[in-house]
């Protein structure tokens, strides 16, 4: 009996050693590191800093966010270990544990002066429908002109202003008479039966004229001539398929997109704008002259029937009847054609005054023009007057009034049909003007 006391009391002590040194141990593993952070400008306390742990190899082992009284408690692996505290805005601080048990920090405000500032932001732009998107978002085909860079390009019409402006848009002139109607093909031919001409739409309106202006009909006048360029903000061109999303089968062959001029929150200004144009007419390539087309025309019957020409019999004898003779003024002459249809130049004259304003609520844009233009073939002519009155008017920031209202008033003057053409194969060797019977 006294052997088994005996037998449980050392196992009592020896259980009771083991937890004496198991919490020695524990206590020697936990140390708590406390302390408190303060502004160094004002002595306020700091909440919210960032208080970690480093080892020597600068990892981080612990952290703890400092209290709203600026007061922090963390328990640290190791008292050869450092606390490093941040703060966005602060500048950072360090401390060496050391083996303390407190450790308070001062952390003062990080100043830096900032050399550029660089905003970015989205620039929308127009998708060519009722909508803005942005360039990275962009997938269809469009391409976009500003008009402030293209107002010193001396035109009447809008179609002469879109010449080799855009890549894959085809414009060709029918005619060189002051406005003529032009060809216009976006990505080429796209039907061989129903026509390829672009959609005009003309803020948000498709623009539509009921005269066919082609090759066939090269002196109609232009659908664009009536949209002044000087009331033009924008061009937006649709080459691809996606602007059948927009505007249906009307849009197969493209879309032309103009958005006119609008009002703008700034003080009433009056633009005035006066353009003067002169065109010179090109020299064609060098024609026979009349004693040389009569020598053309021996060696060409010579060439084909092998013999000489019979002046008696031959229709063509009045090419070489004698001075003084019947009709010898008529069919003996050196007449340079282009010069006798073509003047030396022609004029042209644009003049135009808008005034442009608005508030917050209501914005306007008026303008009036007229351009006179004569071109370089005698009797072509163009007068146009022109005006258009936009309004805006925000009721709410969901509904906004739209008022366009636009006039052209257009009168155009054309020669023989075809003149050019006639003038470079008309026979030299007659005359401009036909003697009668009498001489006059």
């Amino acid at each position: 009996m006294i052997m088994t006391s005996k037998k449980y009391i050392s196992i009592a002590i020896t259980l009771i050693c083991l937890l004496i040194s198991t919490m020695q141990v524990n206590a020697q593993g936990t140390f708590i590191v406390r302390g408190k952070v303060i502004l160094k400008q004002t002595g306020a306390a700091l909440p919210g800093v960032t208080v970690i742990e480093k080892n020597r190899d600068n990892r981080i082992l612990n952290g703890v966010v400092t209290d709203v009284n600026g007061n922090y408690q963390l328990k640290i692996t190791s008292k050869s270990d450092s606390l490093y505290f941040s703060q966005i805005g602060m500048k950072g601080a360090s401390r060496a544990i050391a083996g303390r048990e407190v450790i308070n920090v001062t952390m003062s405000e990080e100043v830096t002066e900032l050399d550029e500032v660089a905003i970015v932001a989205k620039r929308p732009i127009s998708s060519g429908g009722f909508m803005s998107i942005a360039p990275r978002d962009q997938t269809a085909a469009v391409a976009s002109l500003e008009m402030k860079n293209l107002e010193e390009i001396p035109a009447t019409s809008l179609d002469q202003v879109l010449e080799g402006q855009v890549s894959g848009l085809m414009v060709s002139m029918n005619s060189g008479d002051p406005g003529s109607g032009s060809s216009i093909q976006i990505r080429g031919a796209t039907s061989l039966g129903l026509g390829s001409k672009p959609l005009i739409v003309v803020d948000d309106v498709p623009f539509k004229t009921n005269e066919v202006v082609d090759v066939n009909n090269p002196n109609g006048l232009s659908e664009l001539v009536n949209i002044s360029p000087s009331d033009i903000a924008t061009i937006d061109v649709l080459k691809d398929a996606a602007a059948t999303a927009l505007y249906g089968s009307d849009g197969a062959n493209g879309v032309i997109v103009i958005k006119t001029k609008r009002g703008d929150n700034i003080k009433p200004r009056v633009n005035i704008t006066s353009m003067v144009t002169v065109k010179i007419p090109q020299r064609p390539l060098p024609l026979l002259n009349g004693d040389q087309y009569k020598t053309m025309i021996l060696e060409a019957y010579q060439n084909r029937f092998g013999s000489g020409l019979d002046l008696t019999t031959s229709v063509i004898r009045n090419l070489y009847l004698e001075k003084g003779a019947y009709d010898y003024e008529n069919y003996n002459n050196n007449t340079y054609w282009p010069d006798e249809v073509n003047m030396k130049s022609g004029l042209g004259q644009n003049y135009t005054g808008s005034i442009i304003g608005g508030g917050e609520s209501a914005k306007y844009n008026i303008s009036l023009g007229y351009n006179k233009e004569l071109g370089p073939v005698i009797g072509t002519k163009l007068d146009r007057v022109s005006g258009r009155f936009n309004f805006d008017y925000r009721i709410s920031d969901k509904l906004t009034f739209n008022s366009d209202i636009s006039y052209a008033g257009t009168k155009k003057t054309s020669s023989y049909s075809n003149i050019g053409d006639i003038s470079l194969k008309k026979a030299p060797v007659l005359p401009v003007y036909v003697q009668d019977t009498y001489g006059n």
